[in-house]
């Protein structure tokens, strides 16, 4: 018996045919897994939509595979939620939170990892090769903690912040580690935003670093490319030590409490080239913008305005592209009141925000006395100060 030239017997038969395509089509494309450490529960049948998610990041990343996706709901993950250090983010993983506030999405802990190139270690995650993670806070409270380790891999990490990390934000190791970090924020980590080293390489580019020890700390014979970060009130904004050769593109480098960029053993930086000028602008640092303490290595640093009272040591620079900036091109783009005080009967106190642009922004604080009489305005305080800026996207 047929309908419409179909056997009614191969009708089942034809139904799984078709129902086992569905499957295998979903198994070939990308899979996403959801967590939310309040709602969630960690069980074979969840995890796949957002009102069913797993509970811990720890066991979706068990559960993930090459494509998978870990979609993090907003919220404080670790170890008091079910997490266990440190977090290991598989090949191909997608470790994910929100890309735009990466601040409400914060995983907090810490656990050992065993490097084969640098022995015991404290970390938050391991990124393995070809992973990413993007949008997450990240911070590791232990002794010597590291909020992301790379090693030996190439890693995709952006739009994270990284806050109160023991040691550093990321560290980079090993002969094959290419990591990708992009747009991130780096701030309050105890001792370098980032450290790179062995024979690593890899990409830095467009992110944050600000009061955060040494900036960026580059060692080894590693030769990353570092281009268009804002390195910006730490203690120092890049070290070079060991054999290291990063090349620093379109950086700004500046109000760092002591040196811009200083250089110690062999290290031999390329801060600009008469082929590749460096448009780096490195100023206003508190002791030096450059300091070369290396072992008779000359920088290189054409195509970045530098003041030469403000350089140590051998480096090499046109003279002619050395002006500093006068100071006097300021212009005002943006005004806020942002404190009103009552000060007696007869007066009162408005302190005033205003960022200025010469040519990266400043803020200027006046506190601002108004008199009852009409046009008798006295400026009794003006400070400047240095802003918190955010990333480039």
């Amino acid at each position: 018996m047929t309908k419409r030239g179909v056997s009614w017997f191969l009708l089942p038969i034809v139904s799984l045919v078709l129902l086992g395509g569905t499957s295998l089509a979903r198994a070939e494309s990308p899979e996403t897994l959801y967590v939310n450490p309040q709602s969630g529960t960690d069980s074979p049948g969840a995890g796949g939509t957002a009102s069913q998610a797993f509970r811990t990041i720890t066991y979706a990343l068990s559960q993930a595979q090459p494509g998978t996706v870990v979609q993090l709901a907003p919220g404080h993950y670790s170890s008091s939620t079910g997490e266990v250090f440190p977090l290991v983010v598989k090949p191909g993983v997608v470790l994910q939170g929100d890309p735009h506030h990466s601040q409400t999405v914060v995983i907090t802990g810490g656990g050992t990892f065993i490097s084969p190139t640098f022995a015991d270690q404290n970390i938050t995650i391991l990124a393995q090769n070809a992973s990413t993670i993007n949008g997450l806070t990240v911070t590791d409270p232990e002794s010597r903690g590291t909020g992301i380790w790379v090693e030996s891999s190439s890693p995709l990490i952006e739009n994270c912040t990284f806050v109160h990390n023991l040691r550093e934000g990321i560290f980079v190791t090993g002969a094959n580690a290419n990591p990708r970090i992009y747009s991130n924020l780096f701030t309050h980590n105890d001792g370098n935003g980032i450290s790179i080293t062995q024979a690593s390489a890899g990409e830095i580019k467009g992110n944050l670093f600000v009061n955060t020890g040494f900036g960026i700390a580059v060692g080894g014979t590693s030769n990353p490319l570092i281009v268009k970060n804002k390195i910006i009130q730490n203690r120092d904004g890049v070290l070079v030590s060991d054999q290291a050769n990063p090349t620093l593109r379109d950086n700004v480098i500046e109000y760092n409490t002591q040196d811009g960029v200083i250089v110690i053993g062999n290290g031999l930086p390329d801060l600009g080239t008469a082929t590749s000028p460096g448009h780096n602008l490195i100023q206003d640092n508190t002791l030096r913008d450059i300091y070369n303490a290396s072992r008779g290595n000359t920088i290189s640093a054409l195509g970045d305005p530098l003041n030469p009272k403000k350089i140590t040591g051998p480096v090499q620079f046109d003279l002619s592209e050395v002006t500093p900036t006068p100071k006097t091109k300021k212009v005002i783009v943006k005004t806020v009141i942002h404190h009103q005080t009552t000060v007696g009967p007869t007066k009162r106190v408005v302190k005033v925000k205003t960022v200025m642009y010469h040519p990266t922004p400043k803020v200027v604080v006046k506190k601002v006395i108004y008199h009852p009489t009409p046009g008798t305005t006295t400026v009794v305080v003006k400070k400047k100060v240095a802003p918190v800026l955010q990333p480039e996207p």
